[in-house]
């Protein structure tokens, strides 16, 4: 199966993305894999989860490559249950253009292999409406809203709240998030 997250920049997909690496890896007897873009937060990802950072394979350009380079990484562990691929657009050349046959092969890599793959993207309804959504469960994200809204209709509420950190200035950056 393929989750995918979508939204504007700015909405939280990345710390959604990675709670649910968090839970996710807390309630499977596999292993969960975590690929983003950049080395950048991924501090709050627990340990027993493997971090992929994708600046360290700059060889890996299309998305031919990309989805080799999903293959490898499963025919060398095939414990892998979960991987959390975190803003997709920055990789290799994954456009909005080409987004549609990037999830169709997703697709086929997560029946093929039995890896669920959730996929965060900077997008929003209309720009990913070329999108086979089939075989895919998908929502989103949206711009001051505390809503997830899901494709199908559904939606649930997600209550964010910033607590001040001990010590630290009235500088916004340093509050943390908590979700409640």
């Amino acid at each position: 199966m393929v989750y995918l997250l979508a939204g504007p920049k700015g909405t939280g997909k990345t710390q959604q993305m990675i709670e649910q690496a968090n839970e996710a890896a807390k309630k499977c007897n596999g292993n969960v894999v975590f690929i983003k873009k950049t080395h950048r937060d991924t501090a709050s990802v627990t340990f027993d989860i493997r971090t992929i950072c994708m600046d360290d394979f700059p060889a890996i350009t299309n998305i031919d490559e990309y989805i080799g380079f999903l293959y490898g990484m499963y025919s060398s562990n095939h414990d892998i249950e979960y991987v959390f691929i975190d803003g997709i657009l920055k990789h290799a050349d994954i456009s909005l253009d080409n987004i549609p046959a990037f999830i169709d092969r997703l697709k086929q890599v997560s029946k093929e292999c039995e890896v669920e793959f959730y996929v965060s993207i900077s997008a929003n309804k209309e720009e990913l409406a070329d999108v086979n959504t089939e075989g895919c469960k998908s929502f989103l994200l949206r711009q001051n809203d505390p809503t997830v809204h899901f494709t199908n209709g559904l939606s649930f509420y997600v209550t964010i709240r910033y607590k001040k950190q001990k010590g630290r200035s009235d500088n916004p950056a340093m509050y943390r998030r908590e979700n409640v």
